[in-house]
């Protein structure tokens, strides 16, 4: 009849040894140190059972951060990756329209333009000398000069932030495993006081 069986700590699921005779004694886990209540004889005797030299396999467990790693990366490379990819063609779309609106610029007011703000001063130089209003708009223009460059650079940010979730995700898989119940703790801890009976 084997003399020691192999219980699971009710707190962190540690394997812990335990010999018959320490049914219904009070035990503290080696692991996280709570302390429970050992099952009486005829529950021990249900356990796997161990030889007396034999001692319980260390067993390790997934980081418990990996899936959320995993899961998290992908989502956010998803969203972002898709939301920065469309943004980013609107933003050309928006250039390309203002430079279209640059292009109704009469070659000789365009080729006084220094800056955005040059766009009000040919606008006044043109109708001054055609007596109309020119055909170009500068707000128009500027706005949307504006806009595209700005929502490029935010669709180039979304991009980035897509390419750090899949590094994310990838590195998942490089997140060591942990033993099983060593960074979890449960039950009632009395570090102050000596248990009856150690596994």
């Amino acid at each position: 009849m084997p003399k020691a069986h192999l219980l699971p700590c009710p707190f962190c699921n540690a394997e812990l040894r335990v010999e018959m005779r320490q049914a219904g004694q009070t035990m503290r886990c080696r692991e996280c140190q709570g302390e429970f209540e050992v099952p009486t004889i005829g529950r021990l005797r249900a356990l796997p059972a161990v030889d007396e030299e034999t001692t319980p396999a260390a067993t390790t467990v997934p980081h418990p951060l990996k899936p959320w790693f995993f899961v998290g990366g992908l989502i956010v490379a998803a969203v972002f990756g898709m939301t920065g990819w469309l943004l980013y063609q609107y933003s050309a779309s928006m250039i390309a329209m203002g430079e279209m609106y640059l292009e109704s610029v009469p070659p000789e007011y365009f080729d006084t333009l220094k800056t955005k703000e040059d766009l009000w001063r040919s606008w006044y130089q043109f109708f001054e000398e055609q007596g109309e209003l020119p055909p170009w708009q500068p707000s128009t223009i500027k706005i949307t000069l504006q806009t595209g460059n700005l929502f490029r650079k935010i669709s180039l940010g979304l991009l980035s932030g897509a390419g750090l979730g899949l590094l994310a995700a990838l590195g998942s898989f490089f997140l060591p495993n942990q033993k099983a119940g060593a960074k979890r703790s449960g039950g009632r801890r009395r570090p102050s006081e000596k248990p009856s009976t150690r596994a």
